[in-house]
């Protein structure tokens, strides 16, 4: 969740809240044309579900519009052996965790999705905004 690739933040809190909601989905997902188990677009989950909770919530994870069009969520799923990954240093941990989840018990899971969120809450409570002082009129005598 530190890291600058939001990207997998985003596949992380997706495969965490449909593993949670459907059991048989496989958190590694991220397209139907998957050959993993109970495919589904995990775009649409992320774009109509995840995306409108972070707005109304704060900067939870990066505030992506549309953060399944970048180039590590155009898979049918997340894996650490694509070569197309540049940063396979965060994607085999991402790879793991969501492989843990597709084992995980339900409550484990809801564990590890309120450590998600917190984890934003924070992230978003510690990030520094510019205060706008000045007015155009201020401004134009400049």
């Amino acid at each position: 969740m530190a890291a600058p690739d939001i990207t997998f933040k985003y596949i992380l809190i997706t495969g965490l809240l449909a593993k949670y909601t459907e059991p048989r989905i496989h958190p590694r997902v991220l397209q139907a044309s998957t050959e993993l188990q109970e495919a589904y677009d995990a775009r649409s989950l992320c774009h109509f579900v995840v995306v409108p909770f972070e707005k109304a919530h704060g900067n939870l994870f990066g505030l992506s519009n549309e953060p399944f069009v970048n180039k590590p969520a155009r898979h049918p799923e997340h894996d650490k052996d694509n070569p197309q990954l540049r940063n396979k240093k965060l994607a085999s941990p991402l790879h793991d965790i969501l492989e843990w989840a597709n084992r995980a018990p339900k409550e484990e899971i809801l564990t590890a999705l309120v450590q998600v969120l917190r984890y934003g809450k924070k992230r978003a409570a510690d990030q520094k905004s510019a205060a706008y002082a000045a007015d155009i009129k201020s401004m134009s005598r400049l």
